[in-house]
């Protein structure tokens, strides 16, 4: 079977997604990208799923990205962004992974 490993850069550079795929008896997709955030779930979750329709389940693997100091929101507000977009990314694995 095949996992969608979908991630920041913990995917993307990450020697693990190769090795634990060696090891098998699962085929890790790597679908990683450097700098990806929370916020970009919405518009690269779906296609990335979509493109890979021989997964049998994902793993969601981001960062803080979304939680820099530069951000002048307050903190709760920025963690409170992140789980949103976490829950809308887990919601819609749910429908294609019950």
């Amino acid at each position: 079977p095949a996992l969608l490993c979908f991630g920041d850069s913990i995917t993307a550079r990450g020697a693990w997604v190769d090795a634990v795929d060696a090891a098998g008896p699962w085929r890790l997709i790597n679908a990683g990208r450097s700098g990806r955030k929370t916020s970009d779930l919405a518009t690269e979750f779906p296609p990335a799923l979509a493109a890979h329709p021989e997964a049998a389940g994902v793993l969601i693997l981001l960062g803080v990205n979304d939680l820099p100091a530069r951000d002048p929101r307050p903190a709760n507000a920025k963690v409170a962004s992140c789980l949103a977009n976490l829950q809308g990314a887990v919601d819609l694995a749910l429908t294609r992974f019950p």
